[in-house]
């Protein structure tokens, strides 16, 4: 027989060979494909096993512990006007038994809780969780803990005691407490919790913004660039009108404008007038107001103590002025001489910067998989699983805001473009950018405090005179204590951690996924588009007129960095790296509903449900 009658195929266990639409699908795999849908959508009822696949709803009803008392009650997030709440997955635990809507929370060292077989960690995955979640088992070392403590306990005394924690290690549990765990976790947990490969139970690593220098952290200027570079920058926005305004209700709330004048600025706005500053686009706000007023009074009646800030900017000489975004923050003006048609008013904003070459690659990727299975609007408009997905995702994983004039149709080839563009963007690169910076920047408590537990204070009185005296001491006071510190250093540092199998943006655990070429010759082309973005981002950081790049912290900004071309898995705190999706590894936080199509480039063709990943 000649060789050139012979092909090679692949079969795959985790991909379609062959992508067919629901109108194309050949007779003998339609009703397979029935069972499948229905495989993964479940029926909404019974309990779920860990041997099934059902992607399901529910509400926020597992914030509650009525079983202990009324004090532990607590509302249910979703399925209200008052509380309007994105849907989380079903699990099926059973519910309370003092009241019947609220699901019951497990055991904190409780592992089984159901998720979808698709999405259960790989064993290396799991491990790895396990050992990193172990440091915040802290909570039953209390006594441990307070004994480490010099002057006060469950207090810093100094800065020093606070870098303590990273230049030593606290110790191993004594074998009393160790005995006692062993009764109260898993095996599994024990056995990491005395692992011998270098993570030592409690020795947290030196975050990277206290690295180069540990003082650099509370300059103006680091503060600021926090703000465009950090670990949450889509919040600043260009200040259009002074003094600022509050959208509160003047009938609940009373005038919630801003006090601020005119002569509290001028002295610092290099000789502008305040309707100059505004006219040149020099003047940015932190607006945390309307948020927090609200619950003001309720967090203020508790041991913690917070504001309502406005924190005004000006942009100086000295310095350097995500599409829909952008536009809506005052960051940016609409320019279609610009790469990306639009003109950012701060042109060293990494954040923006970088995003704006991740959107451009992601949204050029799903346009060309879209285009080459959708030659027209109809075709969309037509695929009766496209639609049901979107009208699952709308009434059903966000159904308490399923009648708002905003949401796309789905009838057409450029909604369904915009609308995976904008999936993907938010699961992989914008939940990158404020994710895995937490403990490069928060993992330091002082630069970025949790809590405050007390009000500024007010000249005349002794905890004003200590503030002039030892103002560390008073600051150290004022933020979160010392045993809260070690919880959430624990959390955080869990949360910023890439995992050994991680999977980045353009990448592929299965490189014969599709049979189709020109999807697999698109995906090669977005693989290398990335690959161009990590160098571009590369001399970015080394540009010395970019302050914002790296400021006086020394610390480059790589949180978009798509780390495309590592196949290294070696996980950890990299402080780089865009997975294909967010998980619990990363982010406890409920998830936006995630639709089967194109799903972070893994090239799904129809009917895969997957409402949180």
């Amino acid at each position: 027989m000649l060789p050139e009658l012979f092909a090679i195929i692949r079969f795959s266990s985790e991909s379609h060979i062959n992508a067919y639409l629901p109108s194309e699908t050949p007779e003998t795999l339609r009703k397979l494909r029935e069972e499948e849908l229905a495989t993964l959508r479940g029926t909404g009822t019974g309990t779920l096993n860990e041997w099934d696949r059902v992607y399901d709803y529910a509400f926020y009803n597992d914030l509650a512990l009525p079983d202990n008392g009324p004090h532990y009650a607590r509302p249910v997030l979703g399925g209200s006007q008052d509380l309007p709440y994105p849907r989380r997955a079903r699990t099926s635990r059973h519910n309370t038994l003092t009241d019947p809507d609220t699901e019951s929370r497990l055991h904190l060292f409780n592992l089984d809780i159901y998720v979808p077989r698709d999405e259960r960690f790989g064993h290396l995955k799991f491990s790895d969780f396990l050992a990193y979640s172990l440091k915040s088992i802290a909570q039953v070392l209390l006594p441990e803990i307070r004994s480490l403590c010099d002057k006060t306990i469950n207090e810093f005394d100094t800065f020093q005691d606070v870098l303590d924690i990273y230049e030593g290690s606290l110790k191993l549990p004594s074998p009393g407490v160790a005995s006692q765990l062993r009764n109260l976790i898993p095996y599994e947990l024990f056995r990491e919790l005395v692992r011998n490969d270098g993570e030592r139970f409690l020795k947290f690593p030196v975050p990277d913004v206290i690295k180069a220098s540990k003082t650099a952290w509370r300059t103006d200027e680091e503060f600021s660039r926090e703000m465009l570079a950090g670990v949450n920058p889509v919040i600043i926005r260009r200040l259009q009108e002074f003094p600022p305004v509050s959208k509160l209700d003047p009938e609940i709330y009373g005038d919630q404008n801003s006090t601020i004048k005119a002569k509290h600025l001028e002295n610092s706005l290099d000789g502008l007038t305040i309707d100059e500053a505004l006219e040149n686009k020099k003047l940015y706000i932190l607006d945390h107001h309307d948020a927090l007023m609200p619950y003001l009074t309720r967090i203020n009646s508790t041991t913690t103590k917070t504001y309502a800030t406005r924190t005004l900017l000006f942009l100086q000489n000295d310095e350097q002025a995500l599409p829909a975004d952008l536009l809506k923050r005052g960051m940016a003006v609409p320019d279609s001489s610009s790469p990306h048609g639009l003109k950012l008013m701060i042109e060293d904003y990494p954040f923006a910067v970088d995003g704006l070459e991740i959107w451009d690659a992601i949204e050029t990727w799903v346009t060309e998989y879209c285009n080459f299975y959708y030659k027209s609007d109809e075709m969309v408009e037509s695929d009766t699983e496209i639609q049901s997905w979107w009208k699952e995702v709308r009434y059903q994983g966000h159904g308490d805001l399923k009648d708002r004039s905003w949401w796309p149709e789905m009838k057409t080839k450029d909604e369904l473009i915009q609308s995976c563009t904008t999936i993907i963007w938010i699961a992989s690169a914008f939940h990158a950018a404020v994710n895995f910076g937490q403990y490069p920047y928060a993992g330091y408590l002082p630069n970025r405090p949790t809590v405050s537990r007390r009000f500024m204070p007010e000249p005349g009185t002794p905890e004003y005179k200590e503030l002039e005296s030892d103002p560390e001491l008073a600051f150290l006071k004022t933020i979160t204590a010392q045993f809260q510190t070690l919880l959430g250093v624990s959390l955080i540092e869990v949360l910023s951690r890439h995992s050994t199998e991680e999977v980045y943006l353009g990448q592929r655990e299965n490189p014969y996924w599709t049979c189709d070429a020109e999807p697999l010759a698109a995906f090669e082309r977005f693989k290398q588009k990335l690959i161009e973005i990590e160098n571009n981002i590369m001399e970015r950081n080394k540009d010395k007129r970019l302050k914002n790049r790296n400021g006086p912290v020394q610390m480059p900004y790589t949180l978009l960095y798509p780390n495309t071309s590592d196949y290294s898995r070696e996980g950890g705190l990299t402080g780089k790296g865009i997975p294909n999706s967010k998980d619990v590894y990363h982010d406890p936080a409920p998830d936006i509903s995630i639709g089967w199509f194109l799903f972070l480039g893994q090239g799904y063709p129809s009917g895969r449900r997957k409402p949180n990943d």
